[in-house]
């Protein structure tokens, strides 16, 4: 039995949306998310990171401005805190936890920032983490 040309008009829009609207919600679904140690990392959190990595204040302040997660970790699972420490850059250090970085969860395997700081040898970073409310006894997980 041959369809009919309304069968074939349905099938026809059907596969028309299929390819015009669902097609390229997915592909932009996979291009602009990443799995990463802890999930799936944000567009604008994964931006956060690159911008901590280069020192950038600029692009940090206004990326969490505009919703990044100051507590986002790398697919690796270095925290933007951790990245931060990591380069002894203590302005973004200090705007990230004024934009709320909780500066009791470990910045990577079960490290707290202020251990990495301590054995680093930042006393400014230390005091600022310190003055921030860091607990010096053992990190808790991140949730």
């Amino acid at each position: 039995m041959r369809p009919n040309s309304k069968q074939l008009t349905a099938l026809h829009r059907t596969l028309a949306f299929k390819i015009v609207v669902v097609a390229p919600l997915v592909i932009v679904g996979l291009t602009f998310l990443q799995p990463g140690a802890q999930g799936w990392i944000a567009p604008r959190s994964r931006r956060l990171l690159k911008a901590v990595r280069a020192n950038d204040l600029m692009l940090s302040a206004t990326l969490l401005e505009s919703g990044a997660d100051p507590d986002a970790r790398t697919p690796e699972g270095v925290s933007a805190l951790g990245l931060a420490l990591r380069n002894d850059a203590l302005g973004m250090v200090k705007l990230l936890i004024d934009r709320g970085a909780d500066v009791n969860l470990p910045v990577q395997d079960e490290v707290s920032p202020l251990a990495l700081a301590t054995e680093r040898d930042r006393p400014q970073i230390v005091r600022l983490l310190l003055d921030a409310g860091a607990d010096s006894r053992e990190p808790r997980e991140p949730q």
